[in-house]
């Protein structure tokens, strides 16, 4: 388990705390159309579910990390991410 793992994943829930906590003070729902708060608000409660989940995985993989020295990101293909990502933003703008 690398201590980053848990840092950036403590760090994403309070920005989703905070980020639910701003869009519910904008207006989630009013008189039966939705506020501008209900996106930010829905994308809130994702985000915390993925911190959580990366949290949880980072916590629970602790013996397996400590021998092997692996962390949640250890298996990711980060070619694979900025191949995809760069197919999006050049779709983008053409």
């Amino acid at each position: 388990m690398k201590k980053g793992d848990i840092i950036i994943g403590a760090a994403f829930a309070v920005l989703s705390v905070l980020i639910t906590m701003s869009s519910y003070d904008l207006g989630i729902w009013k008189l039966g159309k939705p506020g501008p708060g209900l996106m930010p608000f829905g994308l809130g409660i994702i985000l915390f579910s993925c911190s959580i989940a990366i949290l949880i995985l980072s916590i629970r993989n602790t013996e397996n990390a400590k021998k092997e020295g692996e962390g949640v990101w250890s298996q990711v293909d980060f070619s694979r991410v900025a191949s995809v990502s760069g197919c999006l933003i050049s779709f983008f703008f053409f």
